[in-house]
């Protein structure tokens, strides 16, 4: 089975060092972890990196990489990911935060699991652990401890029953990735949550974009339901300046895009991704520098 792999086109000639140094923290321990379950390639246009002359940090690319091989749920067969399923939103000091269901369809129901949180901007070093007591009943419903026969065969079960997730302020595009494994790594399910999708939908074509970073330094243009194994054309314009991005789907119609809009002598400003095809036409506009970050 084919799968898609995120596309690198070369950057709007930026130093990288100084764009993104809160990339460069990373646990190497954590991502032969993640690499361990499913190599990912990166591939980059040759003929068009002849233009630039300097190299995307290895750094910045294996957090790049993770953040696309977790949204994929890592690479295993369809639906092989988290499901969050929203429940309520309730104000605590203040703030509103949503709460969310979550379903880890086909971990194991006899073991402890772990519940791990990756924050956009932060390393893989700095991955919060929610819980490392974690079970799922036979419907892979996440409970707070192991479930007794009444609980096995519920879909949904009481707040102090669950396990479960809760989202405060997030900006536009947002993810929350988050991670359930057992504690030999046997066992690993990520799922992405994104409180307030950016995306645009026509005809059963999508096209929908997650910042990497606070300030979308880097942003992961994901394109679904086009045409199987097919070649498109991104048009992408930032800060007027404009390109166009050779995308290929994969067997599924999915398309991964790694994104970094940053312009030389521009602080901040908006790129707009778009795929015209005969059958859709899909646009998304992303903010992204100083001052873009804007969570509600």
């Amino acid at each position: 089975m084919s799968s898609a792999k995120p596309h690198w086109e070369p950057v709007r000639r930026v130093v990288y060092s100084a764009l993104m140094p809160h990339f460069l923290r990373l646990s190497a321990i954590f991502l032969g972890v993640m690499f361990a379950v499913s190599e990912l390639a990166i591939a980059q246009d040759d003929a068009a990196s002849k233009k630039t002359t300097e190299e995307l940090p290895k750094a910045i690319k294996d957090v790049l990489r993770t953040q696309a091989l977790m949204d994929k749920g890592f690479d295993k067969p369809a639906g092989t990911k988290l499901r969050f399923s929203r429940i309520e939103d309730r104000l605590v000091k203040g703030e509103t935060f949503t709460s969310y269901r979550v379903y880890a369809v086909g971990a194991p129901v006899d073991m402890p699991l772990i519940l791990a949180y990756w924050k956009i901007g932060a390393a893989p070093t700095e991955i919060q652990i929610l819980s490392s007591n974690a079970y799922v009943n036979r419907k892979g419903l996440l409970l707070a401890t192991k479930p007794g026969e009444e609980l096995m065969d519920r879909d949904t079960a009481e707040e102090k029953d669950e396990l479960r997730v809760a989202l405060g302020k997030m900006a536009k595009g947002e993810p929350a990735r988050f991670v359930v494994r057992s504690k030999d790594s046997l066992t690993m399910i990520a799922g992405t949550l994104v409180k307030h999708p950016l995306e645009s939908e026509s005809k059963g074509c999508k096209l929908s974009a997650l910042i990497s970073a606070p300030e979308a330094n880097a942003i992961l243009v994901y394109g679904d339901g086009f045409a199987s194994s097919s070649n498109l054309i991104m048009k992408s314009i930032s800060a007027e300046e404009a390109r166009e991005i050779h995308v290929h789907t994969d067997s599924h119609g999915h398309s991964a895009t790694v994104e970094l809009p940053y312009v030389v002598g521009k602080e901040a400003g908006v790129v707009t991704e778009s795929i015209a095809t005969p059958e859709c036409s899909v646009s998304i506009s992303i903010p992204w520098g100083k001052g873009s970050y804007k969570p509600y």
